[in-house]
């Protein structure tokens, strides 16, 4: 399953032409999500890189890209950035950060971090607003949890994935599910038929107890919905891990995530 989880988490339905961004919605979000597998053994060499290089810019004022870092239990590493529009897509996202801090500075502690990178790769990701479920008990409170499930669809089933999707937020809108999960839609190349589902909890064991709970009260209408799903499914894989927010740069909001993490 070339990339299924590599290229997430990830974390979309079209080609590099104004479709791919006309057909984003108020509510979807386009990402830029870039897969980095380190080896074990040089795990703590990239953290320190990484967190290195968090540093200068935070203390250059340079993080004005919006960039979410997550790691899965195999020491993968998804890098999401937003893309709002068509010149972001053919835009160096990062040249006024590599100013602000310097090129030299910034080359120098980042070939530090590409040191110790096994593979890297790059892909495009549609999060579908319509697709996806919050529930309301769950907001102001940390979800840093993750569970990543990719799943490669047969051609030509993009409208069943569609029906499917739709009729499974409504199963769980009607019976309160307290879980939350994103809908992913992966574009370009071998990911055109790439959905991978997010979900998101305070930690394992609430995860596990959410989905306990939800089986409890939707377990007999999901089945034909199950059934459905797996006989258009081609292959499907699982990573679990969680979110990074001392590796995570969100505007006017970085700084102070970067002093309490250091506290």
């Amino acid at each position: 399953m070339r990339n299924l989880l590599g290229s997430l988490i990830a974390l979309l339905l079209f080609t590099f032409s104004t479709t791919l961004l006309t057909a984003q919605t108020g509510k979807d979000q386009l990402y830029k999500i870039t897969s980095v597998q380190i080896h074990p053994s040089k795990v703590m060499a990239y953290e320190k890189a990484v967190s290195d290089l968090g540093k200068a810019m935070i203390a250059a004022d340079a993080t004005t890209v919006e960039l979410h870092a997550n790691q899965t239990e195999d020491f993968t590493y998804y890098y999401a950035v937003p893309i709002n529009n068509m010149e972001a897509l053919f835009t160096n996202e990062w040249a006024a950060t590599v100013a602000k801090v310097g090129e030299e500075k910034f080359m120098d502690l980042y070939g530090k971090v590409v040191a110790c990178e096994r593979e890297s790769s790059a892909d495009f990701y549609l999060h579908k607003a319509d697709f996806s479920y919050y529930h309301a008990s769950s907001r102001g409170q940390a979800q840093n949890y993750r569970v990543w499930t990719a799943y490669q669809f047969k051609a030509g089933t993009q409208k069943e994935v569609a029906a499917i999707a739709k009729e499974f937020k409504a199963l769980c809108k009607k019976h309160d599910v307290s879980m939350n999960y994103g809908l992913y839609f992966g574009v370009l190349g071998d990911n055109d038929n790439v959905v991978v589902r997010l979900d998101s909890a305070k930690d394992a064991v609430t995860y596990e107890q959410q989905q306990a709970k939800a089986a409890e009260k939707i377990g007999k209408e999901v089945q034909p919905l199950m059934a459905r799903l797996f006989a258009i499914v081609d292959k499907m894989e699982i990573k679990r891990g969680y979110y990074l927010p001392r590796f995570s740069f969100v505007p006017e909001k970085t700084t102070a995530v970067a002093e309490k993490e250091d506290e």
